[in-house]
């Protein structure tokens, strides 16, 4: 097994795309390939003795081939460009031919045209795509290219076009599906993906020639080993024959289709959950319940399942290696462990691992044993092997636990609390509780924190949850499902909720401080602006005045800003634009403000922390703003200086208004 680690040196916090030093697994053995860094995308060779993989991003990225035999010897490197931050990068790996003798890689000619520095430009009211988007949207144009697996000399490459996704080739390798952006469509922003229609072609390698296919759309495309495609649209499906061309598949249910796999005579499909039939329209939607079919796929009769049980939640599905039976990866929604189920048709759906995890990466090798990665919310991580008849499983590989890595740290391990409220559905919550640093004769402090679906990280390691409790902070993390037109209702909901459940839960008299990032800095925002009760504030890059957030010459902020306040222009409705905007309600903050921002973020402008600063500042309350030059939304992405000044900044911010409020 080839997979990638983190390495130690790594400075790039919040990479776009994970990379770090390639690793092989084999019979207990590790091999490290310690030339390579920035490692990404490892590929096999078919007959399984090679290595593709790409190294290092953008301009200075390389195909390498490498020999199992002797990995840091054999190792043959071939420049091909390739995109750092773009979404079409991360789906364009590098694809061996069928025999072996070459791999297939998709080569990157940038078209960003950056704006004259020192000369006047303009643009008018035909200009279609404005420069200011440029950051979101992926105009970069990939050449299909072959690559000889033994010299690294380039063989062929094609013409330039937005390819957006290379799927793995047909059963008997001689053909790709390559789906690529259509050129006559303008496109639409949802939050910050660029989505255009879609052109889908198959490509035969071996002469370079390429068919379009009569497929419009389709959220999830697979091979069946016949050599056909199957694929869902609109929740349909649907099977593309070479000489039948595009027709409905045979389905018994009238649930919507939200993914397909293909396996020896059957398909796998994950069935829509269930909705009410008056829901609102959510910008988050709350979690739900759904299942997995295996259907005939000759006459979609269901050969096996795996029914919804009211709390499993599906994450994933894949075929195992010889396309006997099918892996399910699921969640349960009350206790958020995670488990993989076998199906295999005519048989009951069986349960082959569970526990207090969160997974991720899972396969199946040619016995049929599936394996993965494991986290745990301690931070350790496992990579396990199990075994699909008997569902044992152990560890190949593992890193270990912060605790074990820094002396006197203890991460604390969150609970569940289920947080209800009056008309709307019941959410949860994650409470980290601290130990007590402090008097017990004083109230605890508690920081909450909220944006959306929170409570999916309860086994992973959160490590701004652990830096409170390592500091004597409880740590509420609140899951919120705003709705479209109405966001800031559904923090007003759930948060109070929320806090009174912890208080409880905690037993103790509590000094509240609420910290967050873009939107759950603008709940931080709208929270102080309609109650006291928050003794201090941190919030980063938070929106604060939507019209100003439509009008910064990006579709992409104008069509967001429309989608969520459901107003249309501030010219059509300015009244609610002005409303759900909490810098014309500033007046009302009473809470210790503390505000970070980047001056390069490209989501939320610098200026709606500026403007909010000033209207406090003038107002003479208490706040503070800590600008991060030519950091990003994130701030602290590829800055670990910076990480370590945002949380010293806000710590000292608690350690000041948090303690004092309660007289400690």
């Amino acid at each position: 097994m080839a997979f990638v680690i983190s390495r130690g040196a790594n400075d790039v916090l919040l990479p776009f795309k994970r990379s770090g030093q390639l690793v092989v697994w084999r019979e207990g053995a590790v091999t490290t390939f310690g030339d390579f860094d920035s490692a990404h995308d490892p590929a096999w060779s078919p007959s399984g003795d090679h290595l593709a993989f790409f190294n290092g991003f953008g301009s200075e990225r390389n195909l390498c081939v490498t020999s199992i035999a002797h990995p840091n010897t054999d190792a043959r490197c071939t420049p091909v460009s390739g995109e750092y931050q773009r979404k079409s990068a991360r789906y364009l790996p590098p694809i061996w031919v069928e025999n072996g003798a070459a791999i297939i890689v998709a080569l990157a000619n940038y078209r960003d045209s950056p704006t004259p520095q020192n000369a006047p430009w303009g643009i008018t009211n035909k200009t279609a795509k404005t420069p200011w988007d440029a950051h979101f949207r992926d105009d970069t144009l990939w050449s299909i290219t072959e690559i000889d697996a033994t010299t690294g000399a380039i063989t062929s490459s094609g013409e330039p076009g937005p390819l957006r996704r290379i799927l793995p080739s047909s059963p008997r390798g001689e053909k790709l599906l390559l789906v690529s952006a259509n050129t006559d469509s303008t496109g639409v922003f949802i939050g910050d993906r660029w989505v255009r229609s879609k052109q889908f072609f198959l490509s035969e390698h071996s002469t370079g020639e390429t068919e379009l296919l009569p497929i419009s759309s389709a959220k999830s495309i697979t091979w069946t080993l016949e050599q056909h495609l199957v694929f869902s649209n609109s929740g349909g499906l649907f099977i593309w024959k070479p000489e039948l061309g595009v027709q409905p598949a045979p389905l018994q249910t009238d649930r919507p289709v939200l993914d397909v796999i293909s396996g020896d005579g059957w398909l796998g499909i994950h069935l829509a959950p269930q909705t009410p039939s008056q829901e609102e329209p959510y910008l988050i939607p709350p979690p739900r319940p759904a299942g997995v079919q295996l259907i005939d796929a000759k006459d979609g009769s269901v050969v096996s399942s795996l029914p919804s049980d009211g709390e499993r939640e599906i994450l994933g599905l894949t075929a195992t290696y010889h396309k006997h039976a099918a892996i399910v990866h699921s969640r349960n929604l009350r206790t958020f462990d995670e488990s993989l189920w076998w199906l295999e048709p005519g048989a009951e759906a069986r349960e082959i691992f569970t526990d207090a995890v969160s997974i991720g990466g899972f396969t199946t090798d040619h016995r049929s044993r599936v394996l993965f990665f494991s986290e745990h919310a301690n931070g350790s991580f496992e990579l396990r092997r199990l075994s699909s008849e008997k569902g044992e499983s152990h560890a190949l590989w593992k890193t270990s636990a912060p605790t074990e890595q820094l002396d006197g740290f203890r991460p604390v391990e969150p609970e569940v609390l289920l947080v209800t409220h009056p008309g709307r559905p019941p959410s949860k919550a994650l409470l980290y509780s601290a130990p007590d640093l402090k008097s017990k004769h004083s109230p605890a402090a508690l920081v909450v924190t909220a944006y959306g679906r929170m409570t999916d990280s309860r086994h992973q390691f959160n490590p701004e949850a652990q830096l409170h409790v390592s500091r004597g902070i409880s740590y509420l993390m609140v899951d919120v499902f705003p709705v479209l037109g109405r966001i800031g209702e559904a923090y007003s909901a759930a948060i109070p909720q929320a806090i009174a459940i912890a208080r409880e839960q905690l037993g103790r008299d509590l000094t509240i401080g609420f910290t967050g990032g873009s939107l759950g800095g603008f709940a931080g925002l709208h929270l102080l602006t309609n109650t006291s009760k928050f003794a201090a504030a941190a919030l980063r890059a938070p929106p604060s005045e939507f019209a100003w957030s439509w009008a910064t010459g990006k579709d992409r902020d104008a069509e967001l800003l429309e989608l969520i306040t459901g107003a249309g222009s501030p010219q059509e409705n300015r009244e609610t634009y002005d409303e759900d905007s909490p810098l014309w309600r500033a007046g009302a903050i009473q809470t210790p403000l503390l505000l970070l921002h980047g001056t390069d973020d490209a989501q939320v402008p610098l200026n709606q922390s500026i403007a909010m600063f000033q209207m406090l500042r003038r107002s003479g309350k208490t706040v503070k703003i800590r600008i991060y030059p030519n950091a990003d939304h994130s701030i602290f992405r590829d800055r670990k200086d910076y990480l370590i000044d945002y949380y010293k900044t806000m710590f000292e911010w608690w350690d000041r208004w948090l303690w004092q409020s309660s007289g400690v």
